[in-house]
């Protein structure tokens, strides 16, 4: 349930330094406010390509960004393959959405914003993370 910008140390966890904020806390109780909000929703952990997705249906994907640090389980990702279903999706009649920090030119980005990521006090970047819509 914890993770540092979308980063979950592999294998690590959050917790909380010197009386500061309580991050698992804070998400658990995040969580048990939405859950009347989240009674029909379902989630999926799969390979995209082989769910079963209903007629017109809003589709969400956090895949793994490319040019990051991959998960073992991420290092063969095929981002050609992974955009050329999200658009087979739109011509099926569904609306899709992808957060990524860059997408192929002709797919359109509805949201960004500049981030902090940082794993020590020394090194910080800022990139800009997006959200796009196919």
């Amino acid at each position: 349930m914890t993770s540092f910008n979308g980063r979950f140390f592999d294998g690590g966890y959050s917790g909380t330094i010197s009386g500061g904020r309580n991050y698992i806390t804070e998400q658990i109780n995040n969580v048990e406010k939405q859950i009347s909000k989240l009674q029909s929703v379902r989630f999926f952990s799969c390979d995209y390509s082989k769910m079963d997705i209903p007629d017109g249906s809003i589709i969400y994907c956090d895949i793994p960004y490319k040019g990051t640090k991959q998960y073992h389980v991420s290092r063969q990702f095929d981002y050609d393959r992974f955009w050329q279903w999200c658009l087979s999706k739109k011509e099926q009649g569904h609306t899709v959405f992808v957060s990524e920090y860059n997408a192929p030119d002709e797919i359109e980005c509805v949201w960004s914003k500049e981030i902090t990521n940082s794993l020590n006090t020394t090194i910080t970047y800022k990139p800009v993370e997006k959200l796009f819509r196919i």
